[in-house]
């Protein structure tokens, strides 16, 4: 399933891949119940989010991995992520203007190290075509139930 907070990309994502369910959604209050996810892919999904909105979205990733769950985030890498490196001004043929976070990838691994998702493996690559800085992939995996705990 996929969940995305703008109606036009539900719509394409719908038109594009039509045996997918998609559910309007915010990444920091997810449409899902706790600990149901074997799976999530967060791409670049927190490149237009603050520090304080991408911690958020780790405590809901958080909730809904199932235990052992693996959530794969992929963003770009820059020196500081604690504000906008740069600002998206137009974007599928039409005016915005969203904020553009690059992260150290050490900054974003502990933010969602926080919420008890461990880091399994990451991969730095640099830029290709018009990308402006290296891009980062970064595997978790949420902590298996301990016998006799409610986790």
């Amino acid at each position: 399933m996929g969940v995305d907070l703008s109606p036009g990309m539900l719509r394409v994502a719908a038109r594009d891949h039509a045996h997918v369910a998609f559910a309007a959604g915010d990444m920091t209050r997810l449409p899902l119940a706790t600990g149901v996810l074997g799976g999530a892919l967060a791409w670049y999904s927190t490149v237009h989010s603050s520090d304080e909105q991408v911690d958020a979205m780790a405590a809901e990733f958080a909730r809904v991995l199932a235990p052992g769950g693996v959530l794969c985030v992929a963003f770009k890498v820059g020196p500081d992520g604690s504000a906008p490196a740069s600002w998206l001004l137009h974007a599928y043929g039409r005016p915005v203007r969203l904020p553009v976070y690059r992260r150290p990838v050490d900054e974003l691994c502990a933010i969602l190290g926080r919420h008890g998702l461990t880091e399994t493996a990451r991969v730095v690559r640099q830029p290709e075509d018009r990308e402006a800085t290296p891009q980062g992939f970064v595997l978790f995996r949420r902590a298996a139930r301990v016998a006799g705990s409610a986790s």
